[in-house]
């Protein structure tokens, strides 16, 4: 679909500038805009998209203009305010969670690697002409 220019506006004030709600907005338009076949979205149904996802998400949705942080500018992390030896134990978690996830890909990779080795063999040996050892 094509969008009218005077909606970028609109997706810009109500997403407040931030990606990952521009994208939010922008899918849910484009699928309302398949399922309605309409060709051309515009400034109404950024509106009515709009509303409708902020009202699906309460009153605390993170859908509408971005809040103002200090200084007036938008908050672009709700961790700004916070020091560094507030986030130290986020900082272990998260590397405790990494050195998890490298040694469970570390075991499926094993596994696939064996369960390809066994497929391998099983196919070898169940190929007609192949000798059968017993």
């Amino acid at each position: 679909p094509r969008f009218e220019p005077s909606c970028f506006d609109l997706i810009h004030t109500w997403s407040g500038g931030i990606p990952r709600r521009i994208n939010t907005l922008c899918n849910r338009l484009m699928l309302a805009g398949f399922l309605g076949e309409k060709h051309v979205i515009e400034p109404g149904d950024v509106q009515s998209i709009a509303r409708e996802i902020r009202d699906e998400m309460g009153p605390d949705a993170t859908l509408g203009p971005a809040p103002l942080g200090p200084g007036g500018h938008a908050a672009e992390d709700r961790f700004a305010h916070e020091t560094a030896s507030d986030l130290a134990p986020w900082k272990k978690s998260l590397r405790d969670i990494e050195e998890r996830m490298e040694r469970l890909e570390r075991l499926v990779n094993t596994a696939v690697n064996l369960l390809h080795r066994t497929l391998l063999e099983e196919q070898r040996t169940t190929q007609p002409g192949t000798p059968v050892k017993r």
